[in-house]
């Protein structure tokens, strides 16, 4: 038997970029980032999106914390990093740890 999802994952992830993009990762990313899981996906896999400005490695460290807290909330289950991999080059090359 198999149990269908009462909700779409696009609009889990609009509902959770929408309730916690304020607090955590504000005005350090641009809309186009985060329009939708694939793109804020992509963004962290190769650290830039064709039209935005915003490059990863161009964040502060404060910045790239709460961006952290924002990845690690939304793949609380851990995320592939093989995925993110410019993510996770970055994360080591700013702070020297893996997680």
């Amino acid at each position: 038997m198999a149990f269908r999802r009462r909700t779409n994952r696009s609009a889990e992830w609009r509902t959770f970029r929408d309730e916690i993009r304020d607090e955590w990762i504000g005005e350090c990313l641009p809309p186009a980032a985060v329009e939708s899981e694939s793109r804020f996906a992509r963004f962290l896999e190769l650290g830039r999106l064709e039209g935005c400005e915003t490059i990863l490695s161009g964040l502060s460290d404060a910045q790239f914390v709460a961006l952290e807290r924002f990845v690690n909330a939304w793949y609380f289950n851990g995320w592939d990093q093989q995925c993110l991999s410019v993510f996770r080059s970055e994360r080591l090359a700013r702070f020297g740890r893996h997680a």
